[in-house]
């Protein structure tokens, strides 16, 4: 009877011991790795694993750390900016007001097409009166011609002409006259080249004679001026007889814009 009884009292004494211990064991605090919440790792959101303070983002982003930074990954993967559209001249404002929305030009068939009040579109041909009361006179290809009762005859031009780098030139009252509409600051920046050829090379000074032509080169701001969109400049020419000018503007070692040779009449 003793053998058996030791044996149970053996084996509670062991059990007690491992529920001792197992107690411990869950009583005892984990240390966590720093950082580390404890909770179930689907819980954790981004911004609770750490954040980037406002003031370090821009080291952070240009960082090259890991051989590229951030910033020229972006850069690399952005799609190249779509190239320029060539800007679409401006239609006459007082035809925008009008409605216009274009021309019918075949033959001897010609007509306006305007956008009505009401939202659809009315076929106007020469000999029509218009919504203003004025009446339609005639059209070409790129204006028409408005009369009305006690008003002046006004021409609408659909479309401005294109600019261009040339100027008018011609010789008035013993000068070289320059003449340029419409005209923006762009085509005024260039300097001019202006050269005068006499008739007797005994004109010109000792030492212009090897070059056989006076240089009256000079700028638009020293002998120009700009009323609205027209430019002009004016230089006088030298007293002796006048055989040619050669006359333009140029980009000094670049490239000439334009040149046009004038032949005068040599003064008696």
């Amino acid at each position: 009877m003793s053998g058996p009884i030791i044996g149970w009292r053996g084996l509670g004494v062991a059990l007690l011991v491992w529920f001792a211990t197992a107690l411990a064991a869950l009583e005892t605090p984990v240390r966590l790795s720093e950082g580390s919440t404890g909770t179930d790792p689907s819980d954790v959101l981004p911004e609770e694993v750490g954040e980037v303070a406002p003031e370090d983002l821009g080291a952070f982003l240009a960082s090259r750390r890991w051989g590229v930074s951030l910033d020229e990954l972006r850069e690399a993967a952005a799609p190249p900016p779509p190239p320029p559209t060539p800007e679409e001249p401006a239609i006459n404002p007082v035809l925008a007001e009008m409605g216009y929305i274009g021309l019918i030009v075949a033959g001897d068939e010609s007509a306006v097409l305007l956008k009505s009040p009401e939202g659809g579109v009315v076929r106007m041909a020469p000999g029509d009166v218009l919504p203003d009361g004025r009446t339609l006179a005639s059209i070409t290809g790129n204006s028409i011609t408005l009369k009305g009762e006690g008003v002046p005859e006004e021409v609408l031009t659909l479309f401005p002409p294109p600019r261009t780098g040339r100027f008018e030139v011609h010789v008035e009252d013993n000068a070289v006259v320059y003449a340029k509409a419409p005209c923006a600051r762009d085509d005024t920046r260039t300097p001019f080249f202006l050269h005068v050829v006499p008739v007797d090379q005994e004109a010109l000074p000792k030492e212009r004679r090897k070059f056989g032509f006076s240089n009256l080169d000079f700028d638009f701001d020293a002998r120009g001026t700009v009323v609205g969109e027209t430019c002009r400049a004016r230089v006088a020419l030298p007293e002796y007889a006048v055989a040619s000018i050669r006359t333009g503007q140029y980009v000094s070692g670049q490239s000439m814009l334009w040149a046009e040779q004038l032949s005068l009449q040599a003064a008696e």
